[in-house]
């Protein structure tokens, strides 16, 4: 058998912003002059970077790709997205959780409802048990979780399944003093990430071997899918090979219908 392409659905809404080094994680979603607050005397910044999800497709997960440098101080030196070169935690404020064991000065995030936050705080996410080089997260309502660059360190993009019940996205960083008095001392920062936010596109991958056709497929987690195929192109009426929910990435199967067909062309589709 000849397995010669793929095609896949859905072009995936794409938004660039640029996160300045004075946005307030803590901010997320409260109103002025709650949207960038400080607990001591040396600024809270600006309110964080929202991203409306309705901008975003409401898709159910999303990736990322940031790039650029911030300072946190005239004489700390700048650093990327992925943090400094020391291990840090921060506690919850208004609603918003801490998060713990994450590399200082990093790109973070955050997802929020329509709902003002208030306490209590979700739990703070533990980056030393998750890792950062994590494929897969899903964070709560208010659950601050780290970025970095958004790709692991073989560049794969990371992905991050949407909380039920969110509605905005807010981008910004955590900061204080030291890290306990948090959220203080933006007012020193500078430098900006530009940010890539995507819906994680649908995607096919294909292997052959043993005789018959190995099918990765790979996209947002939960979400329900149907694989389709032909045996020549141009077509209209593609067949369904088979309807799969998405517990993970990626999920594989064999096609076991394919013997005695010279070609097959195979597409994925999301369904509603």
């Amino acid at each position: 058998m000849i397995v010669l392409t793929i095609a896949c659905a859905h072009a995936a809404p794409i938004i660039d912003v640029s996160v300045d080094a004075h946005c307030n994680i803590y901010g997320a979603g409260h109103p002025p002059p709650n949207d960038a607050p400080t607990v001591g005397s040396n600024g809270g910044g600006i309110a964080p970077i929202l991203i409306p999800l309705t901008s975003l497709g409401n898709a159910p997960t999303l990736q990322f790709k940031a790039t650029g440098s911030v300072s946190y101080c005239p004489n700390c030196g700048a650093n990327g997205p992925d943090g400094g070169d020391f291990i840090t935690a921060a506690p919850s404020y208004n609603g918003i959780s801490g998060i713990t064991n994450f590399p200082a000065r990093s790109l973070v995030a955050v997802f929020t409802s329509d709902t003002e936050p208030a306490n209590p705080a979700p739990s703070p996410l533990d980056f030393a048990l998750i890792g950062t080089n994590y494929t897969t997260l899903a964070p709560q309502l208010r659950q601050i979780f780290y970025l970095g660059d958004g790709l692991t360190a073989t560049n794969t993009a990371q992905l991050i399944s949407v909380p039920v019940g969110a509605t905005k996205l807010y981008l910004g960083f955590v900061d204080g003093d030291s890290y306990e008095d948090t959220p203080d001392a933006y007012d020193d920062n500078s430098g900006a990430f530009s940010v890539t936010v995507s819906s994680a596109a649908l995607s096919l991958g294909i292997e052959y071997s043993t005789g018959k056709p190995g099918i990765s497929i790979f996209g947002p987690v939960g979400s329900s899918n149907r694989v389709e195929y032909v045996t020549a192109l141009p077509a209209t009426n593609w067949i369904t090979l088979t309807n799969i929910v998405l517990t993970g990435n990626p999920i594989f199967l064999y096609d076991t219908s394919s013997s005695g067909d010279r070609a097959r062309f195979y597409r994925a589709l999301q369904l509603p």
